[in-house]
């Protein structure tokens, strides 16, 4: 689900403009932006030589993420459950959805976001 959600991410931004993707999810985080440039010169081998899991996924955040020009996306880890504003906020939408509860979500400028700053620590 971590690579669902910033795969669905990906696919809300505009790419001509940066973008900053926040997860709680090493694997996420250090997976695009560490291993999976090895992956793909390996012909999606792990380091250890076992094939990569969840290569549709990874594929499709690479090629999602390439949209944008090198550099352009900024990959930032924060803790899960520590207080971070929007990743609680997250946390609780999964919820919901795994629940199949109803769930208020918004869209619109990130200045009316009604849950509180998005600052990240």
């Amino acid at each position: 689900m971590e690579l669902r959600a910033a795969i669905e991410a990906l696919k809300l931004l505009d790419p001509s403009r940066p973008a900053r993707v926040v997860s709680d999810s090493t694997y996420v985080v250090a997976g695009i932006t560490s291993w999976i440039a090895s992956w793909k010169r390996k012909g999606w081998k792990t380091a250890a030589g076992g094939n990569v899991l969840n290569r549709d996924l990874w594929e499709e955040i690479d090629r999602l993420a390439g949209r944008w020009p090198l550099g352009a996306i900024r990959w930032t880890h924060v803790r899960g459950h520590d207080g971070h504003t929007g990743n609680e906020r997250a946390d609780r939408i999964a919820v919901s959805f795994a629940q199949n509860s109803p769930v208020d979500l918004y869209q619109g400028p990130l200045g009316r976001y009604p849950h509180g700053p998005l600052e990240i620590r």
